[in-house]
């Protein structure tokens, strides 16, 4: 669970192609239940009544927001896969072009070998990391964080501000938002 947690709703580290697709197909269960959900809710009213439209509203809402946000989390790990800044996804906004370089950038080029600026290659083994291998955020998927001080002053260095226990500072493109 928190491995499902990390993969969708966390913004550092790397992700893998075939990871990337099992968001994707968590993003369309939760979509064709959405719909199923509304379906079977707008065919059960009885006797022709009209039914609410704010109970679309209620249930469509959270789950595009849902969607949203998880598509911006996978596709920014999988950018750091490439060792690119998930702002690369503003990308997406170009008309056909931009969705169309998007879906095939996400699903077949390959991420960088060996470390990047966002972290060790992840693992192969569908999820599953080898003993001693470090698993990208604590308890919510591996990730502990702490604090950057040193001594009992908090440094004011350049990136100083949680750490992760990869190193790798909260970042969501290469310099972070800060």
């Amino acid at each position: 669970m928190d491995r499902l947690f990390y993969l969708l709703f966390a913004f550092d580290g790397r992700i893998g192609r075939l990871t990337y697709l099992s968001g994707l197909i968590v993003q369309i269960f939760m979509i064709l239940a959405t719909i199923a959900a509304l379906m079977v809710y707008y065919h059960a009213n009885p006797f022709g009544a009209v039914p609410d439209q704010s109970v679309a509203a209620g249930l469509g809402a959270p789950v595009s927001l849902f969607v949203l946000w998880s598509t911006l989390a996978l596709s920014t790990k999988r950018f750091h896969d490439c060792n690119m800044s998930g702002w690369w996804y503003l990308v997406t906004f170009i008309p056909l072009v931009g969705a169309l370089w998007w879906i095939v950038y996400m699903l077949l080029v390959p991420g960088s070998n060996g470390g990047n600026d966002y972290g060790s290659r992840p693992s192969r083994n569908d999820g599953r990391r080898e003993e001693g291998e470090s698993v990208p955020g604590g308890r919510l998927g591996g990730f502990s964080i702490e604090p950057a001080i040193a001594g009992n002053s908090i440094s004011a260095a350049r990136g100083a501000g949680p750490r992760f226990t990869n190193g790798q500072p909260g970042t969501f493109g290469r310099r972070g938002l800060s």
